[in-house]
């Protein structure tokens, strides 16, 4: 009572539950069985449940604030049960304790995607908090301990082996399970908010970690930010566009949280990966707020001479002439793409107490990853299209000199052969 009346007006409460997964695990996961249950003891125990959390709890919280939404149980059916994909709150596990591939998010999508997740490893740095760093690899036993999943490894193992190819260091390994989870997520983000208002909320596991290990976390133990951060801050934002695959071809969606917006011109460019464009189309359209709005295209057309391995799509919204958001589109997954081998030119600069960093390729380069001792960037593990530039910034200690910065960076076309 007293932590509803407390919290009932707090922003990012969307839904009251009253327990997390007791439904599906009475009837999931045995527990009858496995505590030996009489079909006595079941009736009583499943009788005080229901009780409890579809009589005294709703009442009482009705009480409090009449307009709260509530649902007994957080899901009420498990992952592998139809119902999931419509009823209530939905956690969808099948991804990972299920090992399936990441695009299968498109067929389980739920009313409101409440858990989710896949793993990753945290950075470096923070890892060389918890092991001996003569010996960092995943068959470090001080690390393995930080690891509490019995396959977490394994299926880190699976997903970059999967979607984005073999490591050659630990280094290379920390890289791609950040850049095969953060792939995780934003499959799952396209598949949910291309549904609306079939699926009108998305809640991934999870954000931070409590202690260094090895998890579904986007920000370390140590607050180092996880390419899912930087995934989600980019797939959050109140107006982007989504896709959704139908039959083989990808089409493409705006979702626009707050307001409707009407006379824009959508835009979509075909380009190789070297820059040159391949075809592009535009159109006029009008986007209705909460909702997937499709992007009329002429896909058929658009995709008559579409090499998937080679090319990539730009698509943009304009209003008048300002451009409102952008994202880039692959049509295979990181490992079968032909990436060219390029260098990336970076320029930096201190302005205010926050290091500039200005970067350019004249080919795509993928999952740009910066790291600069106690500097947290604006983006990061981001790609760069062919002739673009990009900046990015990042606070830093007062009276810091540029020199004093040792700013690495890693991208993906360097572990990759064209």
């Amino acid at each position: 009572f007293y932590q509803t009346e407390r919290l009932r007006h707090h922003p990012s409460i969307v839904l009251w539950c009253g327990n997390n997964e007791v439904s599906n695990g009475w009837f999931d996961w045995g527990w009858q069985k496995q505590f030996n249950y009489s079909a006595i003891d079941s009736t009583e125990i499943w009788n005080a449940n229901k009780y409890i959390f579809e009589d005294l709890i709703p009442k009482t919280l009705k009480q409090i604030d009449k307009n709260a939404y509530y649902w007994p149980s957080s899901p009420m059916y498990g992952w592998g049960h139809p119902e999931n994909n419509t009823h209530g709150d939905a956690h969808y596990w099948g991804v990972w304790w299920g090992k399936q591939d990441f695009e299968v998010y498109f067929e389980k999508t739920g009313r409101f995607m409440s858990e989710y997740g896949y793993q990753s490893m945290p950075a470096l740095k923070t890892l060389k908090t918890i092991a001996d760093t003569n010996n960092l690899s995943i068959n470090n036993p001080e690390i393995r301990n930080h690891q509490k999943h019995s396959y977490g490894f394994e299926n880190i193992d699976d997903a970059i082996e999967k979607y984005l190819g073999k490591e050659n260091s630990f280094e290379e390994y920390i890289y791609l399970s950040q850049i095969a989870q953060a792939t995780a997520m934003q499959i799952a983000f396209d598949a949910h908010f291309s549904t609306a208002p079939h699926c009108m909320g998305t809640l991934f596991w999870q954000f931070n970690d409590c202690w260094p290990s090895i998890s579904w976390s986007a920000v370390d133990y140590n607050l180092q930010a996880k390419a899912l951060h930087y995934t989600t801050k980019r797939m959050f934002a109140p107006i982007y566009i989504y896709y959704r695959p139908d039959n083989d071809i990808i089409k493409f969606y705006v979702f626009s949280d707050d307001k409707n917006i009407e006379n824009l011109k959508a835009k979509v460019e075909i380009y190789d990966f070297y820059g040159k464009l391949i075809n592009q189309s535009d159109l006029k359209t009008n986007i209705s707020s909460n909702r997937a709005n499709l992007i009329n295209f002429s896909y058929t057309e658009l995709y008559k001479n579409l090499k998937p391995k080679e090319h990539f799509a730009k698509v943009s919204i304009y209003s008048k002439d300002s451009l409102i958001c952008s994202r880039a589109f692959y049509f295979e997954r990181d490992k079968n793409l032909k990436l060219p081998q390029t260098e990336i030119s970076i320029n930096k600069t201190i302005v205010e107490n926050q290091i500039q960093v200005v970067l350019f390729s004249d080919k795509l380069a993928k999952h740009i990853a910066l790291e600069a001792d106690g500097v947290i960037f604006s983006d990061n593990y981001f790609d760069i299209l062919p002739g673009e530039v990009k900046t990015v910034s990042g606070s830093i200690a007062k009276g810091k000199k540029l020199e004093e910065i040792d700013l690495n960076f890693m991208f993906y076309n360097v572990l990759t052969k064209e």
